[in-house]
């Protein structure tokens, strides 16, 4: 079986700034071949997320063999022919640093896949709403849709006026609304409608993950009103309605109202 001396040292590289050798627990076996090569198993498992851990083969010269999850880039990695300084100087280490980064990144990462799946619910709830719908903006129709929306960042910037003291935070949000509502512009010409009406619904989502306290309900009528007349006599509004409801909940989407001409 492994040394204590050696023992001592793997303890000793799992203390960091971040995490103490009793978040971990530690292990250690004959290899099934143990009588012909010697080796041993060691395991090392993060206490409390128990997925996360190292496994190392070892033997008097090298670590044959190590599994670590989870890795850098996949969700384990494998890395063979070790030396012994570098697994406890470089490989645990690292391990450490990527726990450290996972748990750091997590409620960023849950969110980012949250807002994935909202998005391609939405994207399903259009396709099916509106089937197969291609039809591009008119000249006319492009116009009227810049002046909307022209209104619709003005009305958002003063209500973010209001609502954000901190100038820094203030700016960051308005140029945000700003950059998202330039894409809508340019999408009008080369989006169909119904692919424009996911480009502005999917924003409209975000902007309320943003700002649960921002979008007036009636913004989710801006985009439906460019439906051609035919369109809309066929969905009526409440789909629309009933689509985006489910991804803007009515606890987080202000009633009031915003007029646009």
């Amino acid at each position: 079986m492994l040394s204590e001396l050696f023992m001592h040292r793997v303890y000793d590289s799992l203390n960091s700034k971040t995490f103490r050798s009793s978040d971990f627990s530690i292990s250690q076996a004959r290899s099934n071949d143990s009588a012909k090569t010697g080796n041993i198993t060691l395991t090392i498992r993060y206490r409390y997320k128990k997925e996360f851990h190292i496994v190392a083969i070892l033997n008097r010269s090298q670590c044959d063999n190590v599994a670590i999850s989870p890795g850098q880039i996949m969700k384990i990695d494998i890395k063979n022919n070790l030396a012994i300084h570098d697994f406890l100087t470089t490989t645990i280490p690292t391990w450490l640093s990527t726990l450290t980064k996972y748990f750091d990144n997590d409620p960023y990462t849950r969110r980012v896949l949250k807002n994935e799946q909202r998005i391609d619910e939405l994207e399903k709830k259009i396709d099916e709403a509106l089937g197969d719908l291609d039809q591009d903006f008119l000249e006319d129709e492009i116009i009227l849709l810049k002046e909307r929306l022209n209104n619709m960042e003005k009305e958002l910037t003063e209500k973010l006026n209001q609502q954000i003291q901190d100038q820094e935070t203030l700016n960051v949000k308005i140029e945000e609304i700003h950059q998202d509502v330039q894409t809508l512009k340019n999408q009008a010409g080369p989006l169909d409608k119904k692919n424009w009406l996911l480009s502005f619904y999917t924003k409209l989502y975000l902007w309320n993950e943003s700002n649960p306290s921002l979008l007036p309900k009636s913004l989710l009528h801006v985009g439906y009103k460019f439906l051609p007349e035919s369109v809309q006599n066929v969905i009526p509004s409440e789909i629309i309605d009933s689509t985006v409801d489910s991804l803007l909940p009515e606890s987080t989407v202000e009633k009031d109202t915003v007029k646009h001409k």
